[in-house]
């Protein structure tokens, strides 16, 4: 086999001249960092004061003054990120007074500005200040810009801003519609980002239940789940017997938590045939001590998943002395999981030893106690724990 030198050599140089305009490149970006954070300290520490000036004036009446003298183009960068990352920690009044003193300071212009550049880094920069700022009228623009955009990661911060600008339910509705149309179950960052919204959003939330796509299905019963409503069964029935997981449980979980569920209903959400629906049912009713629904944790505590009978033998320990007495019962009885009942008993009762502090935990330790020895004779164990 023969080799051409002259080629070899030729390569050589090439690589070796490439790696020297690499590294120059690398080395170029790295000073260019350095000089920019040089820059953003000195420009910090020139404006110390007016920053302290801004965080004690916060609770004041009085609006926020701007710096006497006029901002450069790097300054108001640097004011602009200390800014944004202040009202994205904030809310309400000291919000709304970083975002009046941000146009004050024409950042809401230079941003609008930026929004209209050719480089794309610096409209997504510009769009997620600009949601930030609460500025309503780049709520066009940024649809806009959503519409067009590469279906990449970037779509979902120029949807954030959407959301935090929008001026209308209908406008959020429209960005849900738009991220949800692939179905890529993203229905969970989808309502993360609808709820930086400070508009209401339950009505729109309510109407995705009546959508045929699935995943506009989710993200309305995803963003509902801290609004349960009694009022919404009947349209949230008919998803009980949905093939999709994700659907039947979010909408048994919410019929759950609306505490508007017959006996009957919450009995055959006991029966659910996903073990998370029954373990969601047992933790909601010892959590709201809801008593007249005990009947269900006894079906709870003969579940043959273990989890949901330990859940729903804690719960029954958590609805008073009737609750108790019913966890006794099954204890001493013959039926499924009476041994994890005993565990329970047992587990609470030493809890409460262990914690008691006032005289009604006190005696309602001791109530509990002579239930228990009226089924299982005294337990020296639990007098010493005492």
């Amino acid at each position: 086999m023969f080799f051409n030198l002259e080629a070899a050599f030729y390569v050589i140089y090439v690589l070796a001249g490439l790696m020297t305009i690499m590294s120059s490149i690398i080395i170029g970006i790295k000073v260019k960092k350095k000089r920019t954070h040089k820059k953003t300290e000195k420009v910090m520490q020139e404006h110390e004061s007016y920053f302290k000036y801004v965080t004690q004036q916060l609770d004041a009446k009085e609006s926020l003054h701007v710096p006497k003298a006029e901002l450069t183009t790097f300054e108001k960068k640097v004011f602009q990120r200390e800014l944004v990352e202040r009202i994205e920690r904030l809310s309400g009044a000291q919000r709304e007074k970083l975002i009046q003193l941000c146009k004050d300071l024409g950042l809401i212009e230079f941003n609008l500005k930026r929004l209209k550049s050719g480089r794309h880094y610096v409209r997504l920069e510009a769009a997620y200040n600009l949601g930030a700022m609460r500025c309503a009228e780049a709520v066009p623009t940024l649809c806009k810009m959503l519409y067009k955009n590469k279906k990449d990661s970037t779509r979902f911060i120029i949807a954030r801003s959407i959301a935090q600008t929008a001026t209308s339910t209908g406008q959020v509705n429209d960005m849900i519609h738009y991220l949800a149309k692939d179905q890529e179950n993203n229905y969970q960052l989808i309502v993360d980002i609808a709820q930086e919204s400070d508009l209401d959003l339950h009505a729109p939330f309510i109407s995705l239940l009546k959508e045929p796509n699935p995943e506009l299905t989710k993200v309305g019963l995803f963003g509902l789940r801290d609004q349960p409503d009694s009022e919404m069964h009947s349209i949230l029935r008919p998803h009980l017997n949905s093939n999709d997981y994700d659907i039947r449980m979010n909408a048994a979980k919410l019929m759950v938590a609306s505490g508007g569920s017959s006996l009957q209903e919450m009995e055959q959400f006991m029966k659910f045939k996903d073990e998370e629906v029954r373990l969601f049912t047992a933790e909601w009713i010892g959590q709201t001590g809801v008593k007249k629904y005990q009947e269900v944790l006894e079906l709870g505590v003969q579940d043959e998943n273990k989890q949901v009978a330990r859940k729903s033998a804690k719960s029954l320990s958590q609805l008073g002395d009737s609750g108790f007495r019913t966890l006794c019962k099954l204890a001493v009885s013959n039926l499924r999981n009476g041994t994890i009942a005993f565990e329970m008993i047992h587990e609470y009762l030493k809890e409460s030893a262990a914690g008691y502090s006032t005289n009604r935990k006190v005696a309602d330790y001791h109530r509990k106690l002579s239930i228990y020895e009226t089924y299982f004779g005294k337990d020296q164990e639990l007098i010493d724990a005492m």
